[in-house]
């Protein structure tokens, strides 16, 4: 798919909103998974990330809450590429997500649908939207 079109990027970011994969209308209420608090200093997102590890592997990862398109749809398709990942390879993914963020730097280990949130970084307080759930989780897995 062609990822640098802009229509094709906007309807990407749009089916993600509209038909999330890991977002939950209602929280899960399990004591295997580990809850990680997200909120925004400059809006209103608010999230609960949901993470189930065994093993040093992450074979479930959620999230609810509330916030705008970019915070949601980054974060719901972040997700589906850190589920089945070990901790390390996992915080790398995270990493190599916040640098192409951030300044835009591509990393081979980022599938090419990543390509829909290039523009992000054009608007500084969009940054803010796209990182604030990876954020917290790397922040929760080098605590591991």
């Amino acid at each position: 798919m062609n990822y640098s079109n802009p229509l094709i990027r906007r309807q990407v970011i749009i089916d993600y909103y509209q038909n999330p994969i890991n977002y939950l209308k209602t929280p899960i209420n399990n004591d295997q998974y580990q809850t990680i608090q997200t909120k925004s200093d400059s809006c209103t997102d608010q999230f609960d990330i949901y993470l189930l590890i065994k093993d040093n592997v992450i074979v479930d990862l959620k999230f609810s809450g509330s916030g705008c398109i970019i915070s949601q749809t980054t974060f719901d398709c972040l997700s589906k590429y850190l589920v089945n990942k070990n901790i390390n390879e996992a915080k790398e993914l995270l990493n190599a997500y916040l640098e192409f963020i951030f300044n835009d730097q591509k990393n081979a280990i980022l599938a090419e649908e990543f390509e829909v949130f290039s523009s992000v970084n054009m608007q500084s307080n969009r940054t803010i939207c796209a990182t604030i759930n990876a954020k917290a989780l790397i922040d929760y897995l080098n605590k591991e």
